[in-house]
């Protein structure tokens, strides 16, 4: 499961991105539909139209995972476990993974001490 912060960090072409893109190959790559939107924002704010070329690229490599009720639930149970300093879309990608079994590849400090995490 990729996170936005590894996403970005990919994108910008970062020792990190590199690091991520190193750690993927070769594997299943989700990440969920709150993941597209926060680099759909990110991303749109910081290069306009090109954007949606930017994600169509990201989305076409790899399997976008829903938000259902029961990694709704999931995540509600990770926020109230780790607090005010982790956000909804990092908890639905923590969830997300758990359901599926994956681990999340990530270097964003608020998920740093989360189950199933690769820190980078």
């Amino acid at each position: 499961m990729v996170d936005t912060w590894a996403w970005l960090e990919i994108l910008k072409g970062t020792e990190l991105g590199r690091k991520a893109r190193d750690a993927l190959s070769g594997c299943s790559l989700y990440t969920t539909c709150g993941n597209t939107y926060e680099l759909r924002y990110i991303l749109k704010r910081e290069h306009g139209d090109k954007a949606d070329e930017i994600i169509l690229g990201i989305i076409g490599n790899c399997k976008v995972v829903d938000l259902t009720e029961v990694i709704a639930k999931k995540a509600s149970e990770i926020k109230l476990m780790k607090g005010h300093g982790i956000g909804a879309i990092d908890c639905f990608t923590l969830a997300a993974a758990d359901v599926l079994g994956a681990k999340v590849l990530t270097g964003d400090p608020h998920m740093k001490d989360a189950k199933g995490i690769i820190y980078l």
